[in-house]
């Protein structure tokens, strides 16, 4: 995340637990087969990025006010290749 954290929302618990519901949840939501999937106010960028790596196909959308967030999500995408085949 470099130097984002000092002004980027850092991945806490709360994030975790997120991930964790939506794991629970992903037969439902690959089931409903979505196009886009909009995250507004992405901060760090890692609920995206999970869901893209885990849900393949729709078209995913993250914004934040914050450029440094921007910054932050797109590091974070572009940290695991295996995202960038969908």
């Amino acid at each position: 995340m470099g130097d984002d954290f000092e002004n980027v929302y850092e991945p806490s618990e709360d994030t975790y637990l997120f991930m964790d519901a939506l794991e629970k949840e992903m037969p439902d939501l690959k089931a409903t087969r979505p196009a886009v999937i909009m995250e507004i106010g992405c901060g760090s960028g890692m609920i995206s990025a999970y869901l893209a790596k885990n849900l393949h196909g729709p078209a995913y959308i993250a914004t934040d006010i914050n450029p440094h967030a921007i910054a932050a999500a797109r590091r974070e995408y572009r940290a695991d290749p295996t995202m960038h085949a969908h």
